[in-house]
């Protein structure tokens, strides 16, 4: 500028003289207090008080976390007894040597024959025996187990009514009656059950009445092989009267494969071919004079479908009680009628076939070895001529009656893990000595056995329940129905089942078992002397061969193992080859029998009892459970070995066993280490640590129940809820009753039934079905390692994010206010060290509550993600650059969405994953999934420390405010720093420049006033919460349903009684997780492009709050169709996944940012604006807790009524009601330039606010 210029700009002053300062005076500002000394002390005791109650908390964890039963919190101090409530076998008043002794010497032979006396006294049918129900509790009782009652169930069951089984021959003019049966067994004078007035007469539950005349056929055994013999060789069946043989396969399965090839009736007798060498034939005399079977002997039994579901046919699944929900049984019984008979009474109707159709000798060798040659019968196969018939008639009542469980409970100092011992009680017939009430003798004397053991002062570690069951024998309803009705406590709690049927009906030891409980039985049977000792001293071990059969049907513990994943057992002494033949189901299994042929010592019943007690005691006392996953593994690797010629049977005649080999390899290798693990915390039991080392115990108890939850919950690992094909209530994917066998044990059902079947693409299916189960047994991750059960996970899963999103809400509203009041940053880093503390806290978790409370704590103690959105809001105040600004946060987070779980993943389990790394650390053997924690938190100190050093302060009344983190990081980059300022400033002074600048005019600044809620929610900040709470809620539900919707089996659509299109049918995708993780993160790559570069300019062209309007209409569309994407081809199915989460992501990307953007610009104020996204992140917490919980039960309760849509319309609802307030919403105007300050541009200074001092530019312009 030109002097002259310069001249006139000048104000008017004096001219100078001698007594003018050399040194203009110039006004300086009061010197601000570097931190007003009330703030820091509001700031300081907010933070004491933060770390104060976390302290208190962390202190009084233990209450909440140990069980009750396991001591006080003070029980872990030093110098206290460390072992909770007297947790192991010493403590309990007696020593686990002293119980097993008890347990061997109270047994008592007398008392079991007295036991048996009475239950074989009288007839003690299904639904008719409440006073032996009574009587068993009032022993129960006697024998010390107070805690014992009677539940009752009301079931559908049928009586007889009237019976008639006639050969009849016909002519024109008249029928003759050439032989009728009797249809009753002799009555023995030796026999006194024989004779009794009200035994019970022979009949098959669950047969239909009905009334046919009709030719007959034999058909062999009746097995589905028989009958397809029958059917290449032309044998007319349709119409006909089957004959067949009892044995081979369950009774009902044999009717129902008759039903389905259109026959009318049939009959079932007990030939002696099966009776071995005992047989009149060889010389044996026949029941009452000698061990053979008794001509005039009737097997009873249910004709049940009962390898299709056991249990109350008109409530499968679900338990009979008063007033429930039945369905209509006809799809679970027999539709045609059918009779029991005796072999003597089958005779004149076989011998009416003979001369007449081929012979059984012309079939295959299973239709060789009839025993009634001697008796004329010549085994021709029919049809009998159409002059010479049977007439059946059958008559039975149905009613809906009350059965009577017993149920006792001996409570343990652990609640949470208990076993279970049961027997039958109800008998087709008056007696029943071997079946049930051998079993139910031997129950009365483990029972009377534990009581002993209590008066000796003995309290258990583990919870014992006892039952004896009512209605077994129809279909094994008693057991069925209280699993049923018990079933979310037994998924919890349930350790094993030990059953016993028939526990002496001969000298040979027939356990069957699930593998976990295999060595189990070894250790027992070691223990018990044998009755039969050819050498003395000789243990049940030493004699018997040491077989044990896998788990099928055919007795109690059916819904137990295959329907609850509960591991289980079956022990009894049966029939050996030169055993007297058992009379099963006859009258003639009677107590005389036992006494003269079945265990005439009763030194069997002994012996079953101690192998019964001792197996409890060892599952109840022993401190780490006795459970074998490496015999589990090692029977799994045998079943598939034993499966795979099946596979010849399929097109092709190959299939690929790749995958299951590799994952059955993979779980052997985990179940021998985890043995292994589980044998060292018992060998530290013994240790003798010094007292300050009590931690080491304490750690070794929580140890020793880990092991224990994972034990208990690997059974459940194998259950496939949607269950098997066609036989849905079967739930466990590696044991099942045989699909035509009925009572043997089938492994890998699903696989062997799509072998059979000749079905390629359903052994596929099953074949992933099976790996997944294997991955889930073998890598189970944070929630199952703590010991939920598998059926669970996705259930505490739910619940952890609940507590944290719960918590979160919670303490929102608390944050944004502090910000609010102490300002963004500190907050902020304050969060971000919580953050970090309690994620660390949460790698060390080893129990399920640790996991709950530290999430709880994480969204307590993090209420960041509101005040950075505030942060943001306050950076960038123009509506024009919101968008693109409200990006970047989801942006951030989709790249932590997609990175991070791959990260923690990778880092989980590292000694396992990397062992050349991390070589055999204990602490990360102990802590599996501690070093993601450390990682995350070396992520936090890095953010901790570039929020503190380089963070601005956004706050308008605290950005004047000296800020020592500011300072700290421009020292630390003072040296780029100078030279970039140095660089820049190229003013030159003259001699009219002023010595010094004048400090800026000091702009007084009004006192800040704190907002009222009603200034925080106006009418528009209102709308925009319940909008913003309601997104939340069916968004996350969203996301939570479709991976398990995407991973629900392919439903057969066409002929499937199930499937009424459109709206009822329960398909899914059956999409691998493994796929299901593939497609989430193409769509979370392809969503950070639309969230980056589509959403700021979509929303700039059409308006925020129009975007947002397109948007809300969009969710409830894709809700309301995504079900039905399950019905498209197979061909397109992957193209559909993929669109409809294209489309969801997409909505998301649009609707959040926006909302986000509507709810910053609704606020009145800056002041408020923390507040106000305190409570926005509090009603979107409760959205997100509340969302999957509520959808999550829909989605259960539309799968069980067979309607998948029901929880996808749910969500449409709620998209559609979080739409109404956006349509009520204005586009608000925002608050640019209110609260901001009105000065220039800042400039960066130590107290992170504008700084007007001016630059050399500015000062040579003056």
């Amino acid at each position: 500028m030109p002097p002259e210029m310069r001249e006139k700009s000048m104000p008017h002053t004096m001219a100078p003289s001698e007594s003018t300062p050399l040194l203009q005076v110039v006004s300086v500002a009061p010197q601000r207090h570097r931190y007003p000394h009330h703030k820091l002390r509001q700031f300081c005791s907010f933070t004491l008080g933060t770390l104060l109650v976390i302290s208190l908390f962390l202190f009084l964890l233990p209450t909440a976390v140990f069980p009750r039963e396991h001591g006080s919190i003070w029980s872990y101090l030093p110098g206290a007894r460390p072992f909770p409530h007297k947790a192991w076998p010493q403590g309990h008043g007696l020593k686990y040597e002293e119980l097993q002794a008890i347990l061997q010497t109270t047994p008592s032979a007398e008392k079991a024959r007295e036991w048996s006396s009475y239950y074989t006294a009288g007839p003690h049918l299904a639904g008719k025996n409440l006073s032996q129900a009574i009587w068993t509790e009032e022993r129960w009782q006697e024998f010390g187990i107070q805690d014992t009652e009677i539940v009752a169930y009301d079931v559908y069951i049928n009586y007889p009514l009237d019976h008639r089984l006639a050969l009849l021959k016909k002519s024109k003019d008249q029928t003759e009656v050439t032989f009728e049966a009797t249809l009753e067994e002799d009555v023995l004078e030796e026999d006194g059950t024989s004779g009794l007035p009200d035994r019970v007469p022979t009949f098959h539950g669950y047969s239909a009445s009905g009334n046919v005349t009709a030719p007959f056929v034999y058909v062999n055994y009746g097995s589905y092989q028989d009958y397809q013999d029958l059917v290449d060789a032309n044998v007319s069946l349709a119409g006909k009267i089957a004959i067949a043989k009892y044995g081979h396969i369950f009774r009902g399965l044999k009717v129902k494969r008759a039903q389905e090839l259109d026959m009318v009736g049939v009959i079932l007798y007990d030939d002696p071919e099966d009776d071995g060498e005992v047989t009149e034939e060889n010389g044996y005399k026949p029941y009452p004079d000698g061990p053979a079977r008794n001509p005039s002997a009737v097997q009873r039994g249910s004709t049940q479908f009962l390898s299709f579901a056991p249990g109350d046919p008109t409530t499968p699944g679900w338990p009979s009680k008063p007033g429930c929900d039945r369905k209509d049984p006809s799809d679970a019984i027999p539709s045609i009628p059918s009779i029991p008979i005796s072999y003597k009474e089958a005779i004149p109707f076989l011998k009416a076939l003979n001369g007449h159709g081929p012979k059984a000798a012309d079939f295959p060798k299973g239709w060789q070895g009839g025993k009634l040659g001697s008796k004329g019968v010549e085994y021709n196969i029919g049809p009998s001529p159409d002059d010479v018939v049977i007439n059946l008639d059958n008559q039975q009542e149905y009613v809906t009656t009350p059965l009577w469980n017993v149920i006792g409970t001996i409570k343990g100092a652990i609640p949470d893990e208990v076993v279970i011992l049961g027997n039958h009680r109800d008998a087709w017939i008056a007696g029943g000595a071997g079946d049930p009430n051998s079993g139910s003798a031997v129950l009365n004397e483990v029972i009377r056995s534990f009581g002993e053991a209590l008066k000796a002062g003995w309290k258990p570690l583990r919870t014992i329940v006892f039952a004896s069951w009512d209605g077994e024998e129809y279909g094994l309803l008693g057991s069925t129905e209280w699993v049923e009705d018990k079933l979310p406590w037994l998924s919890k709690a349930n350790v094993a089942y030990l059953n016993v049927d028939v526990a002496a009906a001969g000298t040979v030891l027939g356990p069957r078992a699930a593998p976990l409980l295999n060595s189990l039985i070894y250790e027992v049977t070691s223990l018990v002397q044998s009755p039969n000792q050819t050498v003395e001293g000789q243990t049940v071990r030493d004699v018997w061969d040491g077989y044990i059969a896998t788990m099928g049907s055919g007795s109690d513990f059916t819904a137990f193992q295959d329907f609850a994943g509960v591991a289980s057992l079956d022990l009894g002494f049966g029939r050996g080859p030169k055993d007297p033949v058992y009379h099963y189901h006859s009258n003639y299994d009677s107590f005389d029998w036992m006494d003269r042929f079945g265990d005439p010592s009763w030194l069997y019943h002994e012996a079953c009892t101690k192998l019964w007690s001792l197996a409890a005691a060892k599952l109840v006392e022993a401190p780490v459970l006795s459970f074998s996953a490496s015999d589990y593994s090692t029977g799994l690797g045998q079943y598939l070995e034993k499966i795979k010629p099946g596979a010849k049977k399929l097109p092709g005649g190959e299939f690929d066993f790749g995958s299951l080999d590799r994952a059955v390899a993979e779980f052997q290798a985990t179940a021998k280490k985890f043995d292994a693990y589980a044998a060292d915390l018992t060998a530290q039991l013994d240790e003798d640590l010094p007292w300050y080392l009590w931690w080491k115990k304490v750690r070794l108890y929580f140890q020793i129940r880990v092991v224990n939850d994972k034990y208990k919950a690997l059974e459940r690992a194998f259950l496939y809820e949607p269950g098997l094909d066609g036989r849905h209530w079967f739930k466990h994917v590696v044991f099942a009753p045989g699909l035509w066998t009925g009572y043997a044990g089938a492994t890998y059902p699903g696989l062997v039934e799509s072998f059979d079947a000749g079905d390629a693409a359903n052994a596929q299916k099953w074949r992933s079905i099976i790996v997944d189960r294997l991955e889930a047994a073998t890598k189970p991750e944070m929630i199952e390692y703590v010991g939920v059960p598998k059926n669970e996970v996705a259930k505490w899963v739910g619940i952890s994010s609940a507590a944290t999103s719960i918590s979160q809400a919670i303490m929102a509203v608390t944050w944004g206010t502090a910000s609010d009041h102490f300002g963004r940053k500190p907050i902020i880093l304050l969060g971000l060290t919580c953050t970090m503390i309690i994620s660390l806290l949460f790698g060390f978790s080893q129990t399920l509550a640790w996991i709950v409370v530290t999430r709880a704590l994480l969204g307590l103690m993090n209420g960041n993600v509101g005040i950075i959105r505030t942060m943001v809001a306050e950076m960038v105040p123009e509506k024009e650059l919101q968008p693109r600004a409200f990006s970047v946060m989801p942006l951030v987070w989709t790249i932590g969405t997609i990175f991070g779980p791959a990260f923690g993943g990778a880092l989980a389990h590292p000694v396992e994953k990397h062992p050349g790394i991390f070589g055999n650390s204990e602490f990360l053997k102990r802590n599996p999934f501690i070093l993601p924690n450390i990682a995350s938190a070396i992520l936090f100190i890095i953010g901790i420390a570039t929020g503190f050093l380089f963070l601005h302060e956004t706050l308008a009344t605290k950005k004047d405010h000296r800020d020592y983190g500011l300072v700290l990081g421009k020292m630390l980059t003072s040296c780029s720093t100078s030279r970039e300022e140095k660089a820049r400033y190229t003013g030159q002074d003259d001699e009219n420049t002023p010595l010094l600048g004048g400090n800026p005019p000091q702009r007084k600044k009004a006192p800040v006033k704190q907002p009222s809620w009603k200034e925080v929610f106006s009418p528009q900040s209102r709308l925009v919460l319940i909008a913003y709470a309601l997104m939340a809620l069916h968004t996350m539900a969203f996301d939570s349903l479709l991976p398990v919707f995407l991973h629900t089996p392919v439903q057969q659509i066409h002929d499937n009684p199930d499937v009424h299109l459109p709206f009822k049918f329960i398909g899914g995708f059956g999409v691998d997780s493994q796929t299901i993780g593939l497609y989430y993160t193409l769509i979370g790559i392809i969503g950070m492009f639309l969230q980056f570069l589509v959403f700021p300019s979509a929303a700039k062209r059409f308006g925020v709050l129009n975007c947002l309007k397109a948007m809300v209409l969009v969710f409830p569309i894709i809700y309301f169709v995504t079900p039905f994407t399950a019905l498209v081809p197979e061909s397109l199915r992957h193209v559909t996944v993929f669109l409809l989460m294209l489309s969801k992501l997409a909505a998301s990307i649009f609707g959040f940012p926006c909302i986000t953007i509507l709810l910053t610009n609704s606020a009145a104020s800056l002041t408020v604006l923390g507040t106000l996204n305190g409570v926005a992140t509090s009603v979107s917490a409760v959205g997100r807790a509340a969302g999957p919980a509520i959808c999550g039960a829909a989605f259960t309760f539309g799968v069980k009524q067979g309607y998948i849509i029901f929880p996808w319309w749910i969500l449409a609802i709620f998209g559609a009601l979080s739409a109404l307030p956006i349509y009520w919403t204005v586009e608000p105007d925002g608050f640019q330039g209110d609260d901001a300050d009105e000065e220039d541009e800042p400039q960066e200074t130590d107290y992170g606010a504008a700084d007007h001092r001016q630059s050399p530019e500015a000062r040579t312009s003056h």
